[in-house]
C-alpha cells in the first residue's frame, strides 16, 4: 500500500471520528434545560470531549494535507 493512501485513510478516519465526538456534544447539551446550572464535573466532561473532538478533525486535516503532498510528489517525481 503507498503512503498517501495510509495518510488519507488515518486522516478520513480521525476526521469521522472528531466530527462525530462534536456531534454528539451538541446532541446532548440540546437534551439540556437552559435553567438547569452544570456541575462542574460535567462541565470538565464536556470540555474534554470537546477538546478531543477538535484534536481529532486537527489530526485529520494534517494527515489529509500530508497525503496530498505525497500525491503531488509522487505525480513529481
Amino acid at each position: 500500500m503507498e503512503w498517501f493512501r495510509v495518510f488519507a485513510i488515518l486522516g478520513l478516519i480521525f476526521f469521522i471520528i472528531g466530527i462525530s465526538q462534536v456531534y454528539l456534544l451538541k446532541k446532548e447539551l440540546k437534551n439540556i434545560d437552559k435553567e438547569q446550572i452544570m456541575p462542574d464535573e460535567f462541565a470538565d466532561q464536556w470540555e474534554k470531549r470537546l477538546s478531543l473532538g477538535n484534536v481529532f478533525i486537527i489530526l485529520g486535516a494534517i494527515l489529509g494535507g500530508i497525503a496530498t503532498l505525497l500525491l503531488d510528489f509522487k505525480f513529481i517525481l
